[in-house]
């Protein structure tokens, strides 16, 4: 298996954290898990982020992590690995919101 991220666009529901907060309607989210392939970690990102009560808009840049690549922060690959030690099967950056109205409002 290899470690793969992906960045998500997704909507709030009204099961996701921090919906009908002021403003906020959907969010970009980087999403790291591991997984056999770019189709199988896609659906485990967008199952785990359904999960959590955010509907998948979009999903771009996906691409492997290669933790012996020169100049990979050691900060990230840290805290990537606490979050499968904890035992969560994927992890979510921050979530990076926007308004109903779009980015540009």
């Amino acid at each position: 298996m290899d470690c793969w991220t992906g960045n998500f666009e997704v909507l709030f529901t009204e099961r996701s954290e921090g919906f009908g907060d002021e403003g906020k309607y959907g969010a970009f989210v980087n999403v790291v898990a591991y997984a056999q392939s770019e189709i199988s970690f896609r659906e485990l990102a967008t199952q785990a982020l359904y999960d959590d009560g955010y509907t998948v808009l979009a999903v771009e840049e996906m691409s492997q992590i290669d933790f012996n690549k020169s100049g990979f922060p050691n900060e990230e690959h840290d805290r990537i690995l606490e979050w499968f030690d904890a035992g969560f099967p994927v992890g979510f950056g921050a979530f990076h919101c926007y308004p109903k109205n779009g980015l540009g409002a």
